[in-house]
Formats: C-alpha cells, structure tokens, sequence
C-alpha cells in the first residue's frame, strides 16, 4: 500500500503596507482612467486600483489598469533602448540609440529620398499630450508632411495590432501605399502587447 502524496501548502507572501498613495492616468488607452497607485515605503507598487474620486472613470478600471504593477515588474521590460549588434539586441545609452535611429533613416534617404518615410501615428500617441506636442517636430525633423500621417484612430478606434492590416488595405485603397513601397507595421495593442514588422508593398 503506498501511502497518499504529500500535499505542501504554499507559504503565504507578505505584502508590504501602502504607505502613500499616488494618483496617475492610466496611459494605456484613450479612456485615460485615473488610478491611484499604492506604494510601499522603498516606492514599490504594491497595488493598483481605480480611482473613485476621478470625474471620468469614477473608480472604473478594465483589467489592464490593475496589470501595469505586473508590467512595471516584468523582468523582460527594456529599461533602456538597445540596438542590434551582431545579430544580438545589446543595451545602449539615450546618445548611441539616436544616432544609430538617425544612421539607419538617414541611409533611407540618401538612397530612396525623403519620399521613403512616413508614419502611422495611433493609440495611445493620439489620446496623449506628450505624443501629441512630439508629433510635428518629429516629422519635421525627418521630413515627413503631415499630410503623410495615415491615421485610421478616428474611426478604427482603439483596436491595438488588428488595425494593421485593415489600415495598410485602407492605405493602398486611398492610393497612400504603392507597390514597391517600404512600410513599417508598428501597432501596440495599449502597451500590453505589439506587433512591428517591416514588409515591401
């Protein structure tokens, strides 16, 4: 008779106090939700929940406002830029990161002319102050008229990564994508997840 397998109780994780509280706007997607934000006395986040003070979302948060402690926490978030370096992604400074953006565009250019770029701007750059007062002085900097901005937000809505190719075939439709053209698919689904893939026309 074998006798019946141990059964371990998990031991119980202590949390620590929230000792103050911070109130922040959800940055994930255009409903800008406040949160507050629980910290404990070395500044981690111990919890997040809706703010019920908040004119807007009154203490309302979909599941992704709580999640941002677990992404804030995740070990794989870049905490730095990093480029590829012989075929491996090294981290770099804020210095060496542009200046290496600023080599690959400017190879772009120079063999295909300032007509090679151009940008799909959305969520969460079209609901946020901070991508919003960027925006221009980003495409005037490469070059790009604002005119070459394909947005597809203001009727999409917030639909992350599956705006894609619905906005690459609205694209060719209104004759803003010909063949032969080099596109850049960037789409983050609200910051939980992305897709970023580089195809030809």
């Amino acid at each position: 008779m074998t006798s019946p397998p141990t059964v371990r109780t998990p031991r119980a994780v202590r949390t620590p106090p929230v000792v103050r509280t911070a109130l922040r706007i959800c940055p994930l997607c255009e409903a800008t939700c406040g949160l507050e934000v629980g910290l404990s006395d070395a500044d981690g986040v111990v919890r997040i929940r809706g703010d019920r003070r908040d004119v807007w979302s009154a203490g309302y948060l979909c599941p992704k406002g709580p999640a941002l402690k677990q992404l804030h926490e995740d070990p794989d978030r870049l905490r730095a830029p990093v480029v590829r370096r012989g075929g491996r992604l090294v981290e770099v400074g804020w210095d060496e990161a542009f200046t290496e953006a600023g080599r690959r565009l400017g190879a772009v250019v120079a063999a295909d002319g300032r007509e090679a770029l151009g940008v799909y701007v959305g969520n969460p750059n079209v609901h946020n102050l901070g991508g919003q007062l960027y925006l221009k002085p980003v495409l005037k900097g490469l070059g790009i008229p604002i005119e070459k901005d394909f947005s597809t937000f203001e009727f999409l809505g917030n639909m992350g990564t599956v705006s894609l190719p619905l906005t690459a075939a609205l694209a060719e439709e209104r004759e803003f994508l010909r063949p032969g053209d080099r596109v850049g698919l960037l789409g983050i689904g609200s910051g939980l997840n992305c897709m970023m893939l580089g195809v030809e026309w």
